[in-house]
């Protein structure tokens, strides 16, 4: 009996400093390790997070703290370094665009109320609307400057007062060849009415707002763009949008 629990005994050290020593093993080969808290500045935290977390070796470990916008990132040093320089190139300031946007009214009628404007007949987009579109006379309404940034949407009311309507646009920059340009998507509602009430003229609000234009289109950095023609009330009157998109250094 003795020599049974002696047995026991025995093999119960053994199996401590088995455990012991591989223990001492595993902490032997865990390489040492590297811990920095960044701040992510212009990206979404998680999507900083989403892109970065493959990096990581099997020893590293990537935390959020989100209400800091901020990375926890704890890895072998050439890991952390490469984890580093991919936040660098993601976490960078959107580009600052400025949109311009010219909103014409055309008629195909020559018997019309107004006269293409001076400053007009040369220009060489109202040239070739002529020409393909058959409008007799373009007039000018109103020019807004929209800054926005890369990839982010811009609502704003244009065309100045009487005229109510919102625009909606989102442009995305790309280069092609080392030329600047945009991926623009762009859509205008008119979201208010005119009514005569004795002999003064009214806007309200409409419950429905009328979908004018809804495109996308590639333009250049600093040309000229024709967005789109819509038709007003079904007539020989159209809105026509001419854009052009430049970089804010």
């Amino acid at each position: 009996m003795k020599k049974i629990a002696l047995g026991i005994f025995m093999m119960f050290l053994a199996s401590l400093v088995f455990a012991n020593v591989d223990t001492w093993q595993q902490d032997q080969s865990k390489p040492e390790l590297q811990r920095q808290i960044i701040k992510v500045n212009y990206i979404r935290i998680e999507t900083a997070y989403s892109v970065l977390r493959p990096y990581t070796s099997r020893y590293g470990n990537l935390q959020m703290l989100r209400d800091r916008n901020m990375l926890i990132i704890e890895d072998q040093p050439e890991f952390v370094e490469k984890i580093l320089s991919i936040l660098q190139e993601i976490d960078v300031k959107p580009l600052d665009i400025q949109i311009t946007v010219d909103l014409i009214l055309a008629s195909k009628n020559k018997d019309t109320s107004f006269e293409t404007e001076k400053n007009l007949q040369s220009d060489p987009i109202i040239k070739e609307l002529m020409s393909m579109m058959n409008y007799q006379a373009f007039k000018h309404l109103d020019t807004s400057l929209i800054r926005v940034q890369d990839n982010t949407i811009s609502s704003q009311r244009i065309g100045g007062s009487g005229i109510g309507l919102l625009l909606q646009l989102q442009p995305r920059h790309y280069k092609e060849e080392k030329k600047d340009l945009f991926q623009v998507e762009l859509r205008l509602h008119q979201v208010e009415g005119t009514t005569e009430i004795g002999n003064i003229e009214r806007s309200y609000s409409l419950k429905n707002p009328v979908k004018l234009i809804d495109t996308s289109l590639s333009i250049q950095s600093g040309q000229r763009s024709v967005v789109g023609v819509s038709k007003l009330n079904g007539g020989d009157l159209a809105l026509i949008l001419v854009i052009k998109g430049n970089i804010i250094q």
